[in-house]
């Protein structure tokens, strides 16, 4: 194989995903890894993690990458020159190096460059958009403490109160009541303090519960159903803010484990961003965001064409 050929990776907080692929846009070889969030494990072993996947991606592979785009789940944007110099050190040529947000990544994945948004939804949230002239926007972000909507987080934290509510005669949100006592096996339900509080209980843990509110909602439950109109909503109306002013901006990709697995979160979602912005359209990516790593390498290094893109879904799709 001849040298030269470009790396994407999508940093996840948990998981890593890396693709090798060719400048033609044929996909080489694929690996996974540990999460390189550094804000949660430290610049250490997120470095650490990133070169442990990097080296079960290339393994098989001669010669070097012409260049690697990251995405970092700790970042808002393109990481400070100094940030990624230091993050090179010791393995790669800070050139050939691209640190920015895992947000970025998906957006790409989804419009190739194009003016277009995309409404992010895992344990946390954010909308990130690139604006006709090419600049890029975000809005949310905030995290858990201060408030991630429609996030599994935010979520699970309504679920919760509306649990404690059911516990002390305030409502008549039973179901949740009950998932919550189930979930998070409690003794009784003050025993929920303990769990919430101890040191070690991170965001993700309690995210988890999430899932249950949107299964909930699906099941048609009324107290779970105005908990994802509320939080969807709320997120809605942040992209809408977004891109209203920008008239080029009206495509919104839905990406994240809650758009992942909750079609009543996505529809949720376009009916609330409608409200407000009438000509909006909402999709789910047709690529991953580590393709989108890819695409990004591939226009930094002036061969990103339609064929490219066309042979990386293809090849993509078979490994």
């Amino acid at each position: 194989m001849e040298e030269g050929y470009l790396i994407g990776v999508d940093g996840g907080g948990t998981k890593t995903k890396a693709v090798a692929a060719r400048t033609d846009g044929t996909v080489l070889a694929t690996a996974v890894g540990g999460g390189l969030n550094a804000g949660q494990i430290g610049a250490g072993r997120a470095k650490e993690n990133l070169l442990g996947v990097l080296k079960r991606l290339t393994r098989a592979l001669d010669g070097q990458a012409a260049r690697v785009v990251v995405g970092d789940p700790s970042l808002d944007g393109p990481a400070p020159p100094s940030a990624a110099r230091a993050f090179a050190r010791g393995w790669i040529e800070p050139e050939r190096l691209t640190l920015t947000s895992d947000v970025h990544l998906a957006l790409f994945a989804f419009s190739q460059g194009a003016p277009a948004a995309m409404a992010v939804c895992g344990t946390g949230s954010m909308i990130v958009m690139t604006d006709e002239d090419g600049e890029t926007r975000t809005a949310g972000g905030w995290g858990h403490v201060l408030g991630d909507p429609g996030s599994g987080y935010a979520l699970a934290l309504d679920g919760l109160r509306a649990a404690i509510d059911c516990w002390e005669g305030v409502s008549d949100a039973r179901a949740l009541a009950g998932r919550a006592q189930a979930f998070f096996a409690l003794r009784e339900p003050r025993a929920l303090i303990d769990i919430v509080y101890r040191p070690g209980t991170r965001p993700s843990d309690l995210a988890a519960f999430g899932s249950e509110v949107l299964a909930l909602a699906k099941a048609g439950d009324e107290p779970a159903l105005a908990i994802l109109r509320g939080q969807m909503t709320r997120l809605a109306r942040g992209a809408a803010a977004l891109i209203r002013p920008c008239p080029a901006v009206r495509r919104v990709g839905l990406y994240g484990g809650v758009f992942e697995h909750s079609e009543a979160a996505r529809e949720t979602f376009a009916r609330a961003l409608r409200e407000v912005c009438p000509d909006a359209e909402t999709a789910r990516p047709a690529l991953p965001p580590e393709i989108g790593g890819v695409m990004l390498a591939m226009r930094e290094s002036g061969c990103l064409t339609e064929d490219a893109v066309k042979r990386l879904k293809e090849t993509s799709e078979k490994e």
